[in-house]
């Protein structure tokens, strides 16, 4: 029985020396594994790292030749260009956008001129068409006394309003720009701030500024009219085109007839009771002369 346990004992004692050894070759084998890994986790981090400098590189490169290539444009046109340029007290902004069209703003930016702009020997000249911005209504606020000599009106109102240019100089091709001048001074290393480039797309697109007054007939608002152009409207035409003036300033209708049509006019709200004073001077003449026209029909 003693020669049984002792052979039962040997053999459990060679069972677990070949399980260590197994063991121990397995672990062997992972660890040379884990090693092998780490080398080559090492590799691509290696590797990471310098496609991450090449890119960085190439970025630059791209970027510099953007930046070249916005150069030339810019050399060759003030397309795409927002510019701030500062002469007085006051600084001035144009964008030109494209389909030739430019608009022009000063100070607070309040009210705008839209026109057409080209450049003929290196000069961008300019014709506005329209102006957009706010009118004060009533009679302007008394200055500070603190603020003596120039000072700007201020108002407690203000009303929105979209005219034509009335005035002549803007109605004629004028040069308002030596674009050599602005654009060797933008890559000089001038500090006198003389032109800023606020914005540079070659895309800019600034249709969406203009705009008509609401309406069927926004002319009634937007210029003076003459006979000739209101000698083919009906009668019944005449009072909605007359109507619609005050619409625009929000009258509320008395009668129930203007009340219903206006009512379904997806721009219209009825705010105040009268509109006198929100009128402008072109839209007075005009009321004027289409009630004439009204009366002759």
């Amino acid at each position: 029985m003693i020669n049984k346990y002792v052979g039962i004992i040997l053999c459990m004692t060679l069972f677990y020396s070949c399980g260590n050894a197994d063991r121990n070759e397995a672990e062997s084998k992972l660890k040379v594994k884990i090693e092998n890994l780490k080398e080559e986790n090492t590799k691509l981090n290696d590797r990471l790292k310098e496609a991450v400098i090449q890119q960085q590189v190439f970025e630059e490169e791209i970027n510099n030749l953007q930046n070249e290539l916005k150069k030339l444009k810019l050399k060759e046109s003030p397309l795409g260009v927002y510019l701030e340029t500062n002469f007085a007290s006051e600084s001035e902004y144009y964008k030109f956008g494209k389909d030739s069209l430019v608009w022009h703003s000063w100070g607070n930016q309040d009210n705008c001129l839209v026109g057409k702009w080209k450049l003929e020997d290196n000069w961008v000249q300019i014709k506005f068409y329209k102006q957009i911005g706010k009118r004060g209504i009533g009679e302007p606020l008394p200055p500070p006394e603190a603020i003596p000599g120039n000072y700007v009106d201020r108002f407690d109102e203000y009303e929105d309003y979209i005219e034509e240019v009335t005035d002549s100089t803007y109605k004629t091709w004028e040069s308002h720009l030596d674009w050599r001048e602005v654009y060797d001074y933008i890559n000089s290393n001038d500090e006198m701030n003389l032109y800023v480039i606020k914005n540079y797309t070659n895309n800019l697109d600034i249709s969406e500024i203009d705009v008509e007054p609401k309406g069927k007939y926004p002319q009634a608002s937007y210029r003076l009219l003459d006979i000739a152009d209101l000698k083919n409207i009906s009668s019944k035409e005449l009072r909605i085109m007359r109507n619609e003036v005050f619409a625009r300033h929000h009258y509320e209708f008395k009668s129930e007839e203007l009340k219903d049509y206006f009512s379904k006019q997806s721009w219209y709200s009825a705010e105040r009771n009268n509109v006198d004073q929100y009128l402008s001077r072109i839209e007075e003449e005009n009321i004027k002369l289409i009630k004439l026209v009204e009366a002759e029909k």
